[in-house]
């Protein structure tokens, strides 16, 4: 049932690469004017798409500046706030309470431990991780920074609406409260991406799972609510 649910929706999302939102970048421009990620902003809104007098960054975006620190974080965190107003606002607010060179250095040691979920999360949970950066955009940072997406794997974002999603689909609700529930989520993940894959003839990743679980969760939420 999973699957099938999981295929509905990946015939009409398709790949996560293809996930864009728009992005208020002038208001990051003025709101970090003067802070060390002012260049960076100036560096990811340069390269994208604009329209209608807004600027479009997309998953596959995000990652062209995977090598570069400061951009990557800039990027991964605009692309998370999307169109919401105090996005920069909240990104300011993380660099302000640590150094600005915390920021690669989480990154450095995000991309080390890249392959295994529970060092993920313990990196993300301890003295490298930053202040104000939950679980949610913690792990949109370890994901544009750590997955692999020629092998399909790496971490992967949780966030309250994939937490819908996989509780609806699983029964557990806990994947953003330990290392090991993240890590069985990745497992999971990899399994329906590999089902996927079978049932469709397609290459299909397990971060297009969590995009499927992403999109799916405000239903899940709503149809919780409805049955109360």
């Amino acid at each position: 049932m999973p699957t099938a649910i999981l295929r509905l929706l990946h015939d009409e999302l398709g790949a996560a690469d293809g996930q864009r939102v728009r992005w208020d970048a002038a208001a990051w421009r003025s709101g970090l004017a003067g802070t060390a990620l002012a260049s960076s902003v100036d560096a990811v809104a340069g390269g994208l798409p604009h329209g209608n007098g807004c600027v479009w960054i997309s998953r596959a975006d995000v990652f062209a500046f995977a090598q570069q620190p400061y951009e990557s974080f800039v990027a991964a965190m605009a692309w998370g706030f999307g169109p919401s107003g105090y996005g920069w606002y909240r990104t300011r607010s993380i660099l302000e309470a640590a150094e600005p060179d915390r920021i690669p250095q989480l990154i450095t040691a995000l991309r080390a431990v890249a392959d295994s979920p529970v060092q993920t999360w313990a990196t993300l949970e301890g003295t490298a991780g930053l202040r104000g950066l939950g679980p949610a955009f913690g792990t949109k940072v370890a994901y544009f920074t750590g997955y692999d997406r020629v092998h399909r794997c790496g971490p992967l974002i949780t966030d309250r609406w994939t937490a819908w999603a996989h509780w609806a689909l699983t029964g557990e609700w806990a994947k953003r409260r330990s290392a090991a529930s993240y890590a069985r989520y990745l497992e999971q993940a990899a399994v329906w991406a590999g089902q996927l894959s079978t049932s469709t003839d397609t290459a299909v990743r397990s971060d297009d799972i969590e995009r499927l679980l992403f999109t799916a969760g405000p239903h899940a939420r709503r149809a919780w609510h409805a049955g109360r």
